[in-house]
């Protein structure tokens, strides 16, 4: 850029820079440090009030879903330090996971300023695994078995069964899916073999298992001898109902076997 003056009838030109000085609103912003949170393990957060409050001390409040720590009215075994840098103390579990908290910071002199910093709690932690489905089902049948596990960050779960030293996943193939805190676990046409414990473990920096017993139900089919057909009459009321016939029919047959 450049500016004009008139010397002795003559007009000159000087160069001149403009310095704009832009001051970053965030400079004066609180700071909130957070370290790895583990469930169960205690942890202290610390909240820096930076260059804020030149001159004075600053007065800083935790604000967690909109309670402050130390109220009356707050329900969380936590505790917080006044100062510079204020601290907060608490043990996190699994309810603590993503909800926020935040620092403000409050300086009184020739006027009163105030600044705040949110930040989002990531906490470590697992839960049991839950498994559902049939556990008892007739040979030939498909065995359908779902592992459902809550944690952060997301477990990878595998079914093993007791007795077998290998992983199930290249026996069920497509039909197991652990990448969303979910697996299933789908046999097809089980047999006698089939029955037994079977175990979802969730691996995690804490890992869990849980377990199931599976029965198989063997189907036995024989045939029943005209001569125990004679030897047992249905009366005229079972008569009207077939299939109790045939039942007590094979009660028969089975009792003379036993003789």
């Amino acid at each position: 850029m450049f500016f004009s003056q008139i010397d002795n009838g003559t007009k000159r030109r000087f160069p001149f820079i403009l310095f704009f000085i832009v001051e970053d609103s965030n400079s004066h912003k609180p700071s909130v440090m957070i370290p790895p949170l583990t469930e169960g393990q205690q942890a202290t957060l610390t909240c820096t009030a930076a260059s804020l409050c030149s001159g004075s001390d600053p007065n800083i409040t935790w604000i967690w879903r909109g309670i402050e720590p130390n109220s009356s009215y707050s329900t969380e075994n936590i505790t917080a330090s006044q100062g510079p840098n204020s601290t907060l103390t608490f043990t996190p579990s699994a309810k603590h996971h993503s909800t926020k908290i935040t620092c403000v910071v409050r300086c009184t002199g020739n006027e009163t300023t105030e600044e705040e910093e949110t930040a989002t709690l990531n906490v470590t932690y697992v839960k049991t695994p839950e498994i559902t489905g049939q556990t008892t089902v007739k040979e030939g049948d498909a065995l359908n078995l779902t592992c459902s596990v809550d944690s952060f960050p997301p477990s990878v779960i595998t079914w093993t069964k007791d007795g077998v030293n290998k992983s199930l996943i290249s026996e069920t193939g497509p039909g197991l899916n652990n990448d969303t805190g979910t697996s299933t676990l789908v046999i097809q046409n089980v047999t006698a073999e089939d029955s037994g414990k079977y175990f979802c473990t969730a691996k995690h920096p804490n890992t869990q298992t849980q377990d199931i017993i599976v029965t198989v139900m063997l189907l036995v089919f024989f045939s029943i001898p005209n001569s125990c057909y004679a030897s047992f009459k249905c009366t005229n009321s079972q008569l009207h109902q077939q299939n109790h016939c045939h039942l007590e029919r094979g009660r028969a047959y089975l009792a003379a076997i036993e003789q």
